[in-house]
């Protein structure tokens, strides 16, 4: 199958859609770290009222401790509003454009009508790095694999003016 192609037919829900946690908007920033070292991922969706408001990263969590912020203070302080989202019918070349564009590693999934996908109820589905990774890895083995060994990656003379 050609790659682009792939890329092009492939649909985010074809992923491995990693499940993340799910926060209000007045969690801690604290509740929103255990939470996600519980998950074993560096990320949660915040929801109210049935929609993506936010998302908060270890990122922003290394931001509030390098500015002394309080752990404390509501998640609201610190996420990302209004992210970037997708759909389970999406492309995976439309979800690697966003990411590209907007220097995301991670994505909400959203249902149609906005609404987080969230197959579990109290985690929602994001697409991220890995998981792209994996797809690419799992379906393009060939492509993937086919580079120089490392030591030929290094220059032998000096290059350059």
């Amino acid at each position: 199958m050609d790659f682009w192609i792939a890329l092009k037919n492939a649909k985010v829900g074809d992923l491995d859609l990693r499940q993340v946690p799910v926060l209000a908007p007045s969690a801690t920033a604290r509740e929103a770290a255990e939470a996600m070292r519980a998950a074993r991922h560096g990320s949660a969706v915040v929801c109210e009222n049935g929609r993506v408001v936010g998302i908060v990263t270890e990122r922003d969590w290394l931001q509030l401790l390098h500015g002394r912020g309080d752990p404390e203070q509501p998640v609201r302080d610190l996420m990302t509003p209004s992210p970037q989202t997708v759909t389970r019918e999406d492309s995976l070349l439309t979800a690697l454009r966003l990411m590209h564009e907007g220097g995301y590693r991670r994505l909400p999934v959203v249902e149609r009508n906005g609404a987080p996908h969230c197959p579990e109820g109290n985690t929602c589905c994001v697409v991220d790095v890995k998981s792209v990774t994996h797809f690419l890895v799992s379906h393009f083995p060939r492509e993937v694999y086919n580079h120089a060994p490392w030591k030929q990656t290094i220059p032998t003379r000096p290059e350059g003016a």
